[in-house]
């Protein structure tokens, strides 16, 4: 029943993300929604991880340790394995922050080479962290109709446009110049290629595939729940953030591809978790390899939640215009972290056996 389960939640969430990833091609939206949107996604993510995963993966760990062995003592099988615990999410983090700054630093790794190109592009560390964290309080999408020049960056990082992330060239102009190709395709030079951000959104999305097919495996339908409504909600801002950054570069087709891989990103790496623990996990061991897929998995989150989505309003958004009110984000951000905790025991998961 937890593989038909987790299929079901794979078909919904990969076509939730392509079909919210698509929206921005007609549809504008309200600079308010979107941030509150965004605010509670990363207060989900944290509660998801410190309330539900974390203890999940602990509790599984510490069962399996309490399987009896002739060669362990009493006193071995009742201590926590604290160091595996430990382990696991510093490696869960540690994993994200490694793949987080190499794809910033491929993302303008050819930059030096390109000073003399005025219409390169260029893509850095704060584009992905920027889509991951979804648009500024104060931003708005645009129209579908705007053209480049939509996404401007007047002064800088402090100033970033509707299209929720800045783009910048190597002379530091506020303007984009592309070449078009004989198909109508824009051509843009490999330093500016967007598939740059495409690529650090997909890292991203494993993570949350990592922690959904972990929850299914744990045999835990509330924890399975819970897990998917928080990759929902953190993935529809995503999903909008990324089909508006593609849209002054990209041709609709080439955007619906970009979409497409960010979609089936999640489901297809729950899957493939969901059958490695099956394959490396036999028996006694099943519940020792649960506990450290979600234990890495809480580490991830714990990553996509603290560092890529802060929760301050500091962080490079200094806008007179700001409508959400930091009392408000710390509501919804609140809210967000004790829903998974409370929906958990309205739903029968618990800790006690």
């Amino acid at each position: 029943m937890g593989l038909l389960q987790l299929i079901v939640m794979c078909t919904l969430l990969g076509g939730a993300s392509f079909g919210l990833g698509l929206l921005p091609l007609v549809l504008t939206f309200s600079r308010t929604r979107i941030a509150q949107i965004s605010t509670m996604g990363t207060g989900l993510l944290l509660g998801a991880a410190m309330g539900v995963v974390i203890p999940e993966g602990i509790e599984a760990l510490h069962h399996a340790n309490e399987t009896p062995q002739s060669n362990s003592s009493a006193t071995e099988k009742d201590e926590v394995p604290t160091r595996t615990i430990a382990l696991c999410l510093l490696s869960g983090f540690t994993l994200m922050l490694a793949i987080e700054q190499l794809v910033a630093s491929s993302a303008h790794g050819h930059q030096h080479q390109s000073a003399s190109i005025p219409q390169a592009t260029i893509f850095d560390e704060d584009d992905i962290e920027q889509l991951e964290l979804g648009p500024a309080p104060g931003d708005q999408y645009p129209d579908p109709t705007m053209g480049p020049a939509a996404t401007s960056v007047p002064g800088g990082r402090g100033g970033r446009r509707a299209d929720s992330i800045s783009i910048r060239n190597s002379t530091d102009t506020t303007t984009k110049r592309s070449t078009h190709g004989l198909n109508g395709d824009t051509l843009i030079n490999k330093d500016g290629n967007p598939n740059a951000i495409t690529l650090g959104l997909v890292i991203h999305s494993m993570a949350d595939g990592l922690a959904l097919g972990a929850s299914a495996r744990s045999g835990q339908n509330a924890l399975e729940a819970i897990v998917f409504l928080a990759i929902v909600v953190h993935k529809a801002p995503t999903a909008l953030a990324l089909c508006t950054a593609l849209m002054p570069h990209l041709p609709r087709q080439s955007i619906r591809r970009h979409i497409t891989a960010f979609a089936l990103t999640s489901p297809l790496a729950a899957l493939m978790t969901y059958f490695t623990i099956e394959f490396l996990g036999e028996h006694d061991s099943l519940p020792k390899w649960t506990g450290i897929a979600l234990l890495f998995s809480g580490g991830t989150f714990l990553y996509v939640a603290t560092v890529l989505q802060p929760v301050s309003s500091g962080s490079g958004h200094h806008n007179h215009d700001v409508e959400l009110k930091p009392g408000i984000r710390v509501l919804l951000t609140v809210v967000g972290m004790f829903f998974p905790m409370i929906a958990g025991g309205i739903l029968g998961h618990g800790h006690e056996h």
